[in-house]
């Protein structure tokens, strides 16, 4: 493969899958969470292209930040938590295939039901991932 000696190429959002999950004292919540538990968030990138890529952040965290909004037709932020970054510009170099996880702690929601976002540090709206929870 000629490629496979080539420099990896700067990322681009297009090439990730962006997920996020839940967790709650007992681990991994699909629903509900437990409404007396600090949740924690784990945001994950996953690079889908055939191609290694570079991405280039200003801080040491590949994400900016999680939201939790309520759903419905009044949805509204409930919370934003932000990760502990360094103060330095990073590297991260993904293979094709491989990801980059992190996990950001939260707080404790009251009972109802929620979306939480992870955005990612890349220069897209679209960058991010989302899933639905339930509080008990």
């Amino acid at each position: 493969d000629a490629d496979a000696d080539s420099d990896p190429v700067d990322c681009e959002w297009e090439m990730f899958t962006f997920s996020i999950s839940v967790e709650d004292g007992d681990g991994p919540c699909s629903s509900p969470c437990d409404a007396d538990d600090v949740l924690s968030y784990t945001a994950t990138m996953r690079n889908n292209s055939p191609t290694a890529c570079v991405l280039e952040t200003p801080t040491t965290c590949f994400v900016d930040n999680v939201e939790i909004e309520s759903t419905g037709p009044h949805g509204s932020l409930v919370a934003t938590y932000y990760p502990d970054c360094g103060e330095a510009i990073t590297i991260h170099e993904l293979g094709s295939g491989s990801a980059l996880t992190t996990t950001i702690t939260g707080g404790i929601l009251s009972g109802g039901s929620f979306v939480a976002s992870a955005n990612f540090a890349l220069d897209s709206s679209a960058a991010f991932g989302s899933t639905t929870f339930t509080v008990e």
